[in-house]
């Protein structure tokens, strides 16, 4: 089921994340190297995208998914927004 949220004329279409743990994993791998490549410590990405460190730490160890961050990281980072949700 896709939701669609309304704001300032601009309608996005959310498509739900795979919640598994190997996604999880996945999705946890590829923001701490996208992290690392960059030279950015857990405190510098956080600061980027506005969040805890201790979240950013939540899910590079695949615990959870940065459901209300994907699309942030994914253009701090250069990362597949797609890869993210797992289509």
């Amino acid at each position: 089921m896709k939701k669609c949220l309304t704001r300032a004329k601009v309608v996005v279409m959310l498509a739900p994340m795979e919640n598994t743990q190997e996604h999880r994993k996945h999705v946890g791998q590829l923001i701490r190297a996208a992290r690392e490549k960059r030279g950015w410590s857990v405190a510098d990405l956080a600061k980027a995208i506005k969040c805890a460190p201790q979240s950013v730490y939540l899910w590079e160890k695949g615990i959870v998914l940065p459901v209300m961050h994907a699309g942030k990281l994914a253009d701090v980072l250069g990362l597949s927004w797609r890869e993210m949700v797992g289509e």
